[in-house]
C-alpha cells in the first residue's frame, strides 16, 4: 500500500489518496486487492507503522511518510 501510494506521488503527482484510488492503483498494477478493504490497512499504517499519515483536514486521504518513503526506497533497492 505504501509503495502504491508513494508511486501515485512519483508516477501521478498525487500528493496523497484516499481509499478509491488506492484500489485503482492495485488495479492498474494487477495487485490482488486487500481482504477486508483497504481502510482498516490505511489507519494502521498510519498509526502503527507510521508509513503513512493522514492529511489534516482531508478525510480519508493519506500521504506518505519519509520513514514510510524511506522503508519504499530501501525495498526496491
Amino acid at each position: 500500500m505504501v509503495v502504491a501510494a508513494e508511486g501515485a506521488a512519483r508516477i501521478f503527482s498525487m500528493a496523497n489518496v484516499d481509499e478509491w484510488e488506492l484500489g485503482h492503483l492495485f488495479d492498474i498494477a494487477g495487485w490482488t486487492q486487500i481482504r477486508g478493504g483497504i481502510t482498516q490497512l490505511l489507519r494502521s499504517a498510519a498509526r502503527e507503522f507510521d508509513s503513512l499519515e493522514r492529511v489534516p483536514g482531508r478525510t480519508g486521504r493519506y500521504s506518505v511518510t519519509n520513514r514510510g518513503r524511506e522503508a519504499v526506497l530501501h525495498w526496491t533497492d
